[in-house]
């Protein structure tokens, strides 16, 4: 039984049909086909896996740039509008002592207003980039570029500060000062003219008592360096104010001279401010040009200097860096390789 079995089975697979030879041909190509596309996915994990910090590097370029021009704009924006408001308060504040306008202290109190709100804007945008900074990883290549930019941020940031309380010191002390002393003016002429005694001594009365309540608010100020010179001015002027008024106060109480070709009270009082004027025009074209250092763009290009320096370095590394690197370098594969793909 187990004998005839056997010979059974040799029959079965006597008579089971053979491979053509298309069928091994297709065979032998899908084997082919496994194997190349197996080898070329290794390949190209391969060349992934090897240009993996390639790519890390230009994600961190690109952050780093972009953190870097944003920062920049910042700054130029800033200095810009420096040299802006210099030629519009300039302009302004060459009016005469006898206009009487304050024009310039509203448009000076609007720019430094401005100036503030974008040295706060300036300075909040340089701390998120700086923050951002540190939060990414920086490759080791990029390790002498990553401080370099952070001392930029750091160096602007300080700036800023410094920026932020010298003007919000001018707009104390240009509050302090008030519109009607922006000018420094010593007297009403259409009073003079009409010649009336009761008329003038109202005004006098009323600019002396102005000028000491100015002179007491500010006395409590405590001026930073940068202003000194201007503030010492400013109470100069205020003290020649309410000298002149005095003066003018007390020529006036007096009687006139019983003798009609000598001068009048009035005309007395008037010689007293000509002659106060001309002390004046020194203190007034002083405080001009103090005043507009605030916003002068020589000041301020000195100001910025370093800042522009280390920027303008940046801004050089950060083309030649561009210019030398590729996007993603291409690795070859081995030579071995090559012979088969």
């Amino acid at each position: 039984m187990f004998v005839k079995s056997y010979k059974y089975y040799l029959r079965l697979l006597e008579k089971k049909p053979k491979l053509s030879i298309l069928q091994k041909i297709l065979f032998l190509l899908f084997g082919l086909i496994v194997i190349i596309g197996g080898g070329s996915s290794a390949l190209f994990y391969w060349q992934y896996q090897k240009e993996t910090p390639i790519r890390q590097e230009n994600t961190y370029l690109e952050q780093i740039s972009t953190g870097f021009v944003s920062a920049e704009q910042s700054v130029n924006d800033l200095l810009n509008g420096f040299q802006v408001a210099g030629v519009k308060i300039q302009s302004v504040d060459q009016l005469k002592e006898a206009s009487g306008s304050a024009a310039g202290f509203y448009v000076l109190l609007d720019n430094v207003d401005r100036t503030i709100s974008s040295i706060e804007s300036a300075q909040k945008n340089i701390a998120f980039q700086k923050e951002q900074l540190t939060k990414i990883s920086t490759p080791s290549v990029f390790n002498e570029l990553h401080s370099e930019v952070l001392a930029y941020y750091d160096e602007s940031l300080n700036l800023f500060d410094n920026l932020l309380k010298k003007h919000r010191f001018a707009k104390d002390f240009l509050i302090a000062s008030g519109p009607s002393f922006y000018l420094p003016i010593l007297s009403n002429e259409s009073l003079w003219q009409t010649g009336k005694n009761d008329e003038i001594i109202v005004y006098y009365e009323d600019i002396k008592k102005e000028a000491d309540d100015t002179l007491n608010k500010l006395f409590h100020l405590s001026p930073p360096e940068d202003f000194q010179e201007q503030f010492k001015t400013q109470i100069a002027y205020l003290e020649l104010l309410v000298k002149t008024a005095n003066s003018v106060l007390d020529l006036l109480s007096q009687s006139d001279d019983q003798n009609t070709e000598n001068a009048t009270q009035i005309e007395k009082s008037y010689q007293t401010v000509v002659g106060a004027r001309r002390e004046n025009e020194k203190l007034s074209e002083k405080l001009l040009n103090t005043r507009l250092d605030l916003v002068s763009a020589k000041q301020n290009l000195e100001t910025f200097a370093s800042v522009k320096i280390r920027q303008n370095s940046l801004t050089s590394n950060l083309e030649d860096i561009y210019q030398k690197r590729q996007e993603i370098k291409i690795y070859q594969p081995p030579k071995i390789l090559k012979k088969f793909f």
